[in-house]
């Protein structure tokens, strides 16, 4: 079964994914948070990545306990259906475990998931 669990490594106030960038396995999100800072969220190494405006995230954000997503907005989810579609595809090419996957959405519309072998850089601009 699925679990979601606070990535405590971040405390991240996403108000607002502005634009997210890519490819060759590096990915950057810019966001903003409820003061109007703005931050670069880089990954790499990414194996996988998923994006959905509103109606792909509502089930899966409602099952979130409120007061978790009060203080926080990105998440690493284990047991997944996602990771465990993503290694049956692969079919043992690469290895998996230490492959996580990860979860970040902002209060407007916007989520993103990942699945990558590095933690997340956070950087303010």
């Amino acid at each position: 079964m699925e679990k979601v669990i606070s990535y405590d490594k971040l405390n991240l106030d996403i108000e607002f994914i502005e634009e997210f960038k890519g490819g060759n396995r590096e990915f950057e999100i810019y966001f903003s948070d409820s003061v109007r800072n703005k931050f670069k969220l880089q990954f790499n190494n990414v194996l996988d990545i998923r994006y959905s405006v509103e109606n792909g995230f509502i089930d899966r954000i409602s099952n979130i306990p409120v007061d978790i997503l009060e203080d926080n907005r990105i998440f690493v989810l284990t047991d997944s259906s996602y990771f465990n579609n993503f290694t049956f595809q692969i079919s043992g090419t690469i290895p998996t475990e230490n492959i996580k996957h990860y979860l970040l959405f902002d209060r407007v519309d916007t989520g993103i998931e990942l699945l990558t072998t590095n933690e997340p850089i956070l950087k303010k601009l």
